[in-house]
């Protein structure tokens, strides 16, 4: 079921280690408090509470990192998109 990244871990295992790290009381979601404990790189999962309650899901976690996912492999055009080196020598 690994989606067609290649290399590394498998998606749902990563998201099951983010719920696992930060879903300390385990009820499913990461809240308020438990985002205190973010480190800087987690930081920036806020922006995966889409519904805006302050929580993230694990629906939210996993949409997240589908809209990384393909930024960081070119899938979403954008002005920024560098990521395969220049096509042109220059």
């Amino acid at each position: 079921m690994g989606g067609g990244m290649g290399g590394g871990m498998d998606m749902s295992r990563i998201i099951d280690m983010t719920m696992d790290r930060y879903d300390t009381n385990a009820d499913g979601k990461i809240d308020t408090e438990e985002q205190k404990d973010f480190d800087e790189r987690a930081a920036r999962m806020t922006a995966a509470d889409k519904d805006g309650d302050g929580a993230i899901t694990r629906e939210e976690v996993q949409s997240y990192m589908d809209e990384m996912m393909k930024r960081f492999s070119g899938g979403q055009g954008g002005g920024e998109g560098q990521g395969r080196g220049p096509s042109r020598g220059n």
